[in-house]
């Protein structure tokens, strides 16, 4: 190893020291997917390498970087606590076994401290964005994680942090699964019949609804002339909360009926909201996954999967962005310090334009 090698070893294993000593620090640090749901294959497909020209040494380097965050969280994009292993460890053994006929060692230095070094200023200016918002007890949110059984109506899906940064819809979201259906189907057949669409290509479809996101607005605001008059002043008078991004204009409700039969269809979820008994919540829009879709996005860390009443979807919602919720839910799975990551998505861009620069707030 050269002098100048030895350098730039030195300093970036002082930034993976920083940021290993933080789980909210680590937690920024992310990695390109190793594979993808295609939604025109509706399959899993492998992430292509990108082939780099012989004179691109320092991108050849960045990939290198990447593959080796990737190995760090433990094969997965995201970095969650007690997975994976220590990015020291992992840098000390790329350091060891480094061969390369693209880019040298040094090259490999620099691209992992401009990587390391812009996620710890990219944690830092989140951590200064968190806010007054505090998380409430998570005692008091009944949440348990639960990522061994299978898939099923009423589990709850929790955002990981630096997860859907281009959706805001689902960045920070704690999503309810609601319904679940095997038969084949067309992509547009929830609206065209009122049941949840199915993907039979994958074995079924599995709808959600953001539980944490309200939009501001009561269901006489939006609501139709024609709809206003179908509706009781009980129901116009509801706020709406922002289920997901598909089918903005479909309402779905959640009550407090119980229901112990473990139904793809819960007696607790209804799509004709003038049906709603007892305490209940109504949704403009749904999120919709294949299970193959759901499954590689468990799997590549996008959100945490637990066990909860579906009561959660009637927790009160202090703020609109609903981040006091998101960190409740992930304390309540086991992850304080990933909530102390988990700020708005407003004040993500924000973060992002203070390190990159303001064109980076598109991201």
């Amino acid at each position: 190893m050269q002098a100048l090698e030895r350098t730039l070893y030195r300093s970036v294993r002082r930034l993976a020291q920083h940021l290993d000593a933080s789980a909210a620090r680590r937690g920024a640090l992310t990695a390109l997917p190793a594979n993808y749901y295609d939604r025109q294959a509706r399959m899993v497909v492998d992430m292509e390498p990108v082939e780099r020209d012989a004179d691109d040494a320092a991108r050849a380097a960045d990939d290198a970087v990447d593959h080796l965050v990737r190995e760090a969280n433990g094969g997965s994009e995201f970095y969650v606590p007690g997975r994976g292993e220590a990015l020291t460890a992992a840098l000390t053994r790329a350091a060891r076994e480094f061969e390369s006929d693209s880019f040298d060692g040094a090259e490999l230095g620099m691209a992992a401290l401009r990587r390391l070094g812009r996620v710890a200023a990219l944690a830092g200016a989140m951590n200064s964005r968190r806010g007054g918002l505090r998380a409430r007890n998570p005692a008091e949110l009944p949440l348990k994680l639960d990522d061994a059984s299978p898939v099923s109506v009423g589990d709850v899906l929790v955002a990981h942090p630096m997860s859907c940064l281009s959706q805001p819809t689902l960045h920070g979201a704690v999503i309810l699964l609601v319904a679940a259906e095997e038969a084949p189907a067309d992509d547009d057949s929830f609206e065209a019949s009122g049941d949840p669409p199915v993907l039979g290509r994958e074995g079924g479809f599995v709808m959600g609804l953001v539980v944490n996101k309200r939009s501001g607005v009561t269901l006489a605001d939006a609501a139709t002339e024609h709809g206003m008059a179908a509706l009781d002043n009980e129901l116009l008078a509801s706020e709406l909360f922002v289920g997901g991004d598909v089918s903005s204009r479909t309402l779905t409700g959640v009550s407090d009926v119980a229901d112990d039969s473990l139904s793809e269809k819960p007696k607790w979820f209804t799509d004709d909201v003038t049906a709603l008994e007892g305490k209940s919540r109504i949704f403009c829009g749904y999120c919709g996954w294949s299970t193959a879709q759901l499954e590689n996005e468990l799997a590549r860390g996008v959100w945490f999967r637990a066990r909860a009443p579906h009561t959660v979807a009637l927790e009160p919602v202090d703020d609109d962005s609903g981040t006091s919720v998101w960190r409740s839910a992930l304390s309540a799975c086991g992850f304080p310090e990933l909530a102390d990551l988990a700020v708005s998505h407003k004040a993500v861009l924000e973060a992002f334009s203070a390190v990159d620069g303001p064109a980076s707030s598109s991201e």
